[in-house]
C-alpha cells in the first residue's frame, strides 16, 4: 500500500513539474503551431519544411488507401497539392491553405491522442526534436 501511494505521489509530483516547464501538449502546440501558420501565411517552403519529419507521409482519406513517402526534394510540390485541397471542414468550399490562414489559435479539438494533433488534413506528431508536421491525407 506504501509503494502504491509512493508511486501516486511520484506521478503526481511529476505531472505538476511537467506542467510547470511548459510540457503542456496544447501549449506546445499551440507555440509550433504560431510558427508553423506564419511559414504558410509567409509563403516559405523551406521554413515549413524545416518543422517537418522527413519522409513526410501522404495518403488518401480511405482505409485502403496507400501511404506515400516524400523527400525533401519533393516536399514543396507535395505541400502546394496538399494547401490547395478542400479539407471538408466546411460547408464551404475551402482550401487548406485558407483554413490554416484562419486558424490563428489552437484548442484542445486539435489534440488527437497522446503527442499528436491534427488540423485539417495536416497531422502533426510530438517527436524528440519537438512538433513536426507528420503526414497529410489527401484527395486522391
Amino acid at each position: 500500500m506504501r509503494r502504491q501511494l509512493a508511486l501516486v505521489a511520484m506521478v503526481a509530483l511529476l505531472a505538476c513539474s511537467n506542467s510547470a516547464r511548459g510540457d503542456d501538449p496544447l501549449e506546445s502546440f499551440q507555440t509550433f503551431w504560431k510558427s508553423f501558420r506564419e511559414s504558410i501565411v509567409d509563403a516559405k517552403p523551406d521554413a515549413v519544411a524545416a518543422l517537418t519529419q522527413f519522409p513526410f507521409k501522404t495518403r488518401g482519406t480511405l482505409d485502403d488507401a496507400p501511404v506515400r513517402s516524400v523527400d525533401q526534394a519533393g516536399f514543396a510540390g507535395a505541400l502546394e497539392e496538399v494547401l490547395g485541397q478542400d479539407p471538408g471542414l466546411s460547408s464551404k468550399p475551402e482550401t487548406m491553405r485558407d483554413l490554416i490562414l484562419r486558424t490563428e489559435t489552437v484548442d484542445e479539438r486539435a489534440m488527437s491522442g497522446s503527442g499528436m494533433a491534427r488540423i485539417g488534413s495536416l497531422v502533426f506528431s510530438n517527436t524528440a526534436a519537438g512538433w513536426r508536421l507528420t503526414m497529410a491525407y489527401t484527395d486522391d
